[in-house]
């Protein structure tokens, strides 16, 4: 059973969060990306808007080129802890401090999609980590990883949100995990922190008053926000989160 092998894959490779969901239309985020994409709220990221159906409607024909009917999603923790400033005066944030999280993780997939061709002859399958067309957080969220929450992060019960997502689409059904219900509460910590006020609506981030935007991509904050106190990145919103700040989980080796 597809299942079981996955399990076993991923106890052998110790992955302390993943789960299953069958590939569908992702609705009503798919909506909701509309929306917040006609907004302008996407601070100049025009791939989003070039991809938006794909993103809202998986299954679309050829749309990953996989013929996937499954998903295997998988966070990987990185450090927490409080900002310190490095040797040149710069803080950065929690999921740049280690190694790139891209080349840990692609290398964690391959190994995965290695064992899993041999323990399923004529599998197709396709690994993501910030590159396919995908809305990687709702997809977390139905495979049982964690609700989304008010700073648009899903939040895991004992992770919090100090991980990163990445998975496996396959091209054999997979079932949905249990969902992990909201937990926010009335809490708006994560909103009211924002140094830029990115936040303002709970659920919804301005991407272009968001500073990790403009950081991470090597370009220079406009001049009308507030700087805040990263150089790379923001954690100002997960810094605040109760379920960020309890006892650090184990980082993955090599972040």
């Amino acid at each position: 059973m597809l299942e079981e092998i996955v399990r076993e894959l991923m106890e052998a490779e110790r992955i302390p969060a993943w789960g299953t969901t069958p590939i569908e239309s992702l609705e009503p985020e798919g909506a909701h990306l509309r929306e917040w994409l006609a907004r302008g709220s996407h601070g100049g990221l025009s791939y989003l808007a070039d991809t938006a159906e794909i993103r809202a409607d998986p299954t679309l024909p050829g749309a990953l080129r996989a013929g996937a009917r499954g998903a295997i999603l998988l966070a990987l923790p990185y450090r927490r802890g409080p900002a310190t400033a490095d040797e040149r005066g710069r803080i950065v944030a929690g999921c740049y401090r280690g190694r790139n999280y891209h080349s840990v993780f692609r290398g964690v997939l391959r190994r995965l999609a290695g064992r899993l061709r041999r323990a399923v002859p004529g599998i197709a399958l396709r690994t993501f980590c910030d590159v396919l067309p995908i809305m990687e957080k709702p997809l977390a969220v139905r495979a049982g990883l964690g609700w989304q929450g008010r700073n648009t992060l899903v939040l895991h019960p004992t992770l919090g949100s100090t991980f990163v997502l990445g998975g496996l689409l396959v091209d054999r059904p997979l079932p949905a995990a249990p969902r992990i219900p909201n937990r926010c509460g009335d809490c708006r910590r994560c909103i009211d922190a924002c140094p830029t006020g990115a936040l303002s609506l709970p659920g919804i981030l301005d991407a272009g008053r968001c500073l990790s935007r403009w950081t991470t991509a090597g370009l220079a904050v406009p001049p009308a926000l507030p700087r805040g106190p990263y150089d790379h990145g923001c954690d100002v919103c997960q810094d605040v989160c109760p379920f960020s700040t309890g006892p650090a989980p184990e980082p993955f080796p090599g972040l």
